[in-house]
């Protein structure tokens, strides 16, 4: 089940959608951490996460775990699938950082493939930042999905 997420744990998150996977893993990738999750797919905007600004002005992104997966046309049924994940940081309207990094899944898997972990480089995004937008391919089928966002956040 996917449904709209906006604020959690002290940030906003921007055309992504909280996706529960429930007791099995749906969607061909093995969540990091339990059954949730949040997704983007499609042509939507740009996935992006910022600090909730009622309550913080920046934060620090560390590391999260992503994949991405392609629908099979059987409901709730897709595949894993390579992509390519380009992480941008801004401070204000201004970029200062940018990584990319590459999910390969095995040619062939037999059960959920795990997710890959995205380390940032502390050197650009270790800086207090007040967006991180995510680029993925936007193909109508490839649906990109993050799990255990790591981060630091500052009033």
């Amino acid at each position: 089940v996917a449904v709209p997420i906006t604020n959690n744990k002290g940030l906003d998150y921007e055309n992504f959608s909280f996706a529960s996977t429930g007791p099995v893993q749906i969607g061909g990738l093995a969540s990091s951490s339990g059954t949730n999750r949040v997704g983007a797919a499609g042509p939507v905007g740009i996935p992006a996460v910022k600090p909730d600004i009622r309550r913080y002005k920046f934060f620090s992104p560390k590391s999260f775990f992503f994949g991405c997966v392609v629908r099979t046309g059987v409901p709730l049924a897709s595949v894993a699938t390579a992509c390519t994940v380009t992480v941008n940081g801004f401070v204000e309207d201004r970029k200062v950082a940018t990584q990319e990094f590459t999910f390969q899944p095995p040619l062939s898997p037999v059960t959920p493939v795990q997710m890959r972990k995205a380390v940032l480089n502390q050197n650009n995004f270790g800086r207090v930042l007040t967006r991180v937008e995510f680029s993925y391919p936007t193909q109508l089928v490839a649906i990109y999905l993050m799990d255990d966002f790591e981060y630091k956040i500052y009033n």
